[in-house]
């Protein structure tokens, strides 16, 4: 025993003195074996190992129970760190693999949620999620709707707008607070898998907030208990997906405000560019407008010159006067002065001139001819009335320039008494291009009920007329003038002969009418003969 060899003792017979000591001898090496075993079993880690000292007074055997009682505490507090760490690393992964989410998604909010709750569920070893974000309608209305689910069934969700404070979703983000249902009620959701349906054993309700503002719900349905770490796991992703979520509609409303910007600075630019452009217009008007008025004045200048020129009030009263307009009406300037202008017109003008005057004083010119009536007679003239603008743009004068065609309307009318007397020996009638008699009807006696109807010049004159027409008729078209004689029947018992011509009348190179003008022969052709049409030709060189 002193070398530490614990076999167990052989107590021999002897007195018993000796009898006693090797009894004592034995019992202490079976004692120190016990501790020896009992210290082997600790260290190979079995602390389970039943051990009892020998006595209350067995020092040693109570310092290994201490002993292993420390062992046991310190590894007890190694397990939990161990678990611990394992708790803190799964977080850290999870977290390190939802960020990756977020940040590869970041530009896509359809995909970020979507890959977001079917992660979470896998991570979480669940069984179904959604998330329900926090929008507004068209009224303002806040409401939550599924905005992204894993493994639902899709009939529970075809309603998807939740109103806040509606149901256990509704109260999550009213409340702003973690909901967890250990008790789930039998028809809230469904779990479906390959051996049926099911209802799930525990619901997580987390809001998704940010400094107490919340941006929406995450759901997770599970046949297991969340563990507490889950749970803070979850909460602290919530808020890495509010804060992505955040930044996505600032982005969003970044991007708006820069188009905006971009589209407000380009608008700017175009309207200062077409500023500076309608400048550089105003100061050419402006030149233009300075160099007219130039030209106006030197041209008004000139017509008081040449013309007859006055200047009246709105009222019609005579402001001034040119020396012509004083020697056309043969009045002094100071006879006529503050005058009305119906002191020169007759009394069956005066209604004509007063509408013209309405005209004017509207804004619109007028040119007239009118008879005026002068201080010893009548005078022709053609006169312009213009309104005259002050710098408001407003009418202050009419303006009165008048040329004096006294000569030229008397040379008309004796042109006109002439034509008159003219048309009283020739023959005018005018057609279309397809030969229907347009003026002219008057030189024949047609009954009344036939000048209803379109008649053509070719059932006017005799076949063998209308035959040589109809051939020349498309040269005449071109331009080419033709020369006949013809026989004209109004009727069975009536026949004219007249020679003349035919012409086409253009305007811009297109035939407008055709003509023909002609005199009446009747009373030269003897009709006892009977004569052919080439004879009358001949008769009357027509070629």
């Amino acid at each position: 025993m002193a070398i530490g060899n614990l076999a167990q003792l052989d107590v021999v017979k002897a007195d018993s003195e000796i009898r006693e000591m090797a009894e004592s001898l034995e019992q202490l090496r079976s004692g120190l074996y016990t501790k020896a075993k009992f210290a082997d079993a600790i260290t190979s880690g079995n602390f389970e190992y039943e051990y009892r000292p020998q006595s209350r007074k067995d020092t040693l055997g109570i310092a290994l129970l201490g002993m292993r009682e420390s062992l046991l505490k310190a590894q007890e507090v190694d397990n939990e760190r161990k678990e611990q760490d394992a708790i803190q690393k799964w977080i850290s992964e999870g977290r390190a693999t939802f960020a990756d989410i977020m940040r590869n998604e970041a530009n896509d909010s359809s995909k970020l949620l979507n890959n977001f709750i079917s992660n979470v569920v896998n991570y979480l070893n669940a069984n179904q999620g959604g998330i329900f974000l926090l929008t507004d309608d068209e009224n303002d209305v806040p409401y939550l709707e599924l905005s992204a689910s894993y493994a639902y069934n899709r009939q529970r969700f075809i309603k998807k707008r939740i109103e806040l404070g509606d149901g256990i979703i509704g109260t999550c983000a009213t409340e702003k607070e973690t909901l967890y249902l250990r008790k789930v009620p039998e028809d809230y959701v469904e779990i479906r898998s390959g051996l049926g349906t099911a209802n799930p054993k525990t619901i997580l309700l987390v809001p998704m907030k940010l400094e107490n503002e919340v941006f929406g719900v995450i759901e997770l349905a599970s046949f297991n208990e969340f563990k507490n770490e889950q749970i803070e796991f979850v909460e602290i992703i919530a808020e890495s997906l509010s804060t992505t979520l955040l930044n996505i509609k600032m982005n969003k409303k970044t991007k708006e405000y820069l188009r905006v910007s971009e589209h407000q600075a380009e608008k700017l630019r175009m309207q200062e560019d077409m500023l500076l452009r309608r400048m550089d217009e105003m100061q050419l008007k402006q030149e233009i407008t300075e160099r007219r008025e130039t030209e106006a004045t030197n041209l008004l200048e000139s017509i008081s010159k040449i013309r007859i020129k006055a200047e009246f009030s709105l009222d019609g009263n005579l402001l001034t006067a040119n020396s012509l307009f004083i020697d056309a009406f043969e009045y002094s300037l100071i006879e006529i002065e503050q005058r009305h202008y119906s002191m020169f017109l007759k009394d069956i003008d005066l209604p004509v001139w007063e509408q013209h005057w309405r005209t004017v004083m509207d804004g619109k010119p007028i040119d007239t001819e009118s008879q005026f009536i002068t201080k010893s007679g009548k005078h022709w003239l053609k006169v312009a009335l213009t309104p005259v603008y002050d710098n408001r743009n407003e009418i202050e004068k009419i303006q009165f320039v008048a040329a004096d065609i006294d000569r030229l309307r008397t040379i008309i009318t004796e042109q006109t008494e002439l034509l008159s007397e003219i048309k009283k020996v020739l023959v005018y009638i005018s057609f279309d291009a397809k030969g229907v008699i347009l003026e002219g009807m008057e030189n024949f006696n047609i009954p009344k009920d036939k000048l209803a109807n379109e008649i053509s010049i070719f059932n006017l004159i005799s076949d063998e007329s209308a035959t040589m027409l109809s051939k020349q008729w498309s040269n005449i078209l071109k331009g080419e003038a033709f020369r006949s004689v013809d026989v004209f029947s109004s009727s069975k018992d009536t026949m004219n002969w007249y020679k003349g011509e035919y012409r086409a009348i253009k305007i811009n190179g297109v035939v407008e009418k055709v003509v023909y003008v002609g005199i009446e022969v009747s009373d030269i052709v003897d009709f006892s003969v009977t004569p052919d049409l080439q004879w009358y030709l001949n008769l009357y060189s027509i070629k």
